[in-house]
């Protein structure tokens, strides 16, 4: 990342030994998620201050290590973009290891495509433009109806009601 022009602003709190999906670190505090500061809502971890920092637009993005969600995590519960390489695709020389087999370096950014540039470097290629996303005329998506929507919170849900609107304008085909 150095070499590729990356300017490293700081370091930021995790879970304690990267081993927690929560975010919570009792030693030197929990980094508040972006969504609801006032409530102290867990920001998701194990890379939990980088996905906050680019929340908050402190960086334009971040690194964390991803074994079992600990860049995926994080990124979904603070609002951003977090993406777990193939293992081995990236090295991970210089990492602590928890299973080497699974460990994986990715990215935490605020789009899909600053990710994809990330991930690039990291994996020593030449970032290439993403492919423009084709409309959704025409995509016919299917809706769980089973424990996966259960007692979803009223907030999430007209959001989720929203995104299936949008998506249906657009034209896609939406089945239950």
């Amino acid at each position: 990342m150095l070499n590729a022009g990356f300017i490293c602003m700081g370091r930021v709190n995790m879970t304690e030994f990267a081993f927690s999906g929560l975010g919570i670190n009792p030693h030197h505090g929990t980094p508040a998620s972006p969504w609801d500061r006032d409530s102290a809502r867990i920001p998701g971890g194990s890379s939990s201050g980088t996905a906050v920092a680019v929340a908050d637009e402190m960086a334009a993005a971040g690194l964390g290590t991803d074994t079992g969600g600990s860049c995926r995590i994080p990124a979904a519960f603070c609002g951003v973009v977090g993406y777990k390489p193939t293992a081995r695709r990236v090295p991970i020389t210089g990492v602590l290891p928890l299973a080497p087999s699974l460990d994986s370096v990715g990215p935490l950014a605020p789009t899909v495509a600053c990710c994809a540039t990330i991930d690039a470097i990291l994996a020593g290629e030449e970032p290439i433009a993403p492919l423009v996303p084709a409309p959704p005329r025409g995509l016919r998506l299917a809706v769980p109806e089973n424990i996966v929507l259960d007692g979803m919170d009223t907030t999430v849900a007209a959001a989720f009601d929203h995104a299936l609107s949008v998506l249906s304008g657009a034209g896609a085909h939406i089945t239950a």
